[in-house]
């Protein structure tokens, strides 16, 4: 069955624990097999960035750590228009 592709640019948010990141790499696998023409970015902290850059299906990073301020983390994810995003920790700080 071919799934029609309603994306082109997936956002997912994965900020903690290694163990945690690694979980999610499998939902990672599967939404760029699902939907191979959408861009997926990653937003995560610096400590696991070595560990994103080795998997093909994921095809951007942004580092949390980078941005001093949460505004402009915010402000950086509004300019790149993202049509989903997907927060794979479920915490009620993320909320």
């Amino acid at each position: 069955m071919k799934i029609i592709n309603p994306f082109s640019k997936i956002l997912v948010i994965r900020t903690d624990k290694i163990g945690d990141l690694v979980l999610t790499l499998p939902m990672l696998k599967t939404l760029k097999h699902n939907f191979p023409k959408c861009k997926i970015t990653v937003l995560t902290r610096s400590y696991l960035s070595e560990l994103t850059k080795s998997f093909n299906f994921i095809d951007e990073i942004i580092l949390e750590d980078d941005y001093k301020k949460t505004f402009d983390l915010i402000k950086m994810l509004r300019k790149n228009k993202f049509d989903i995003s997907i927060i794979s920790n479920i915490s009620f700080k993320n909320v």
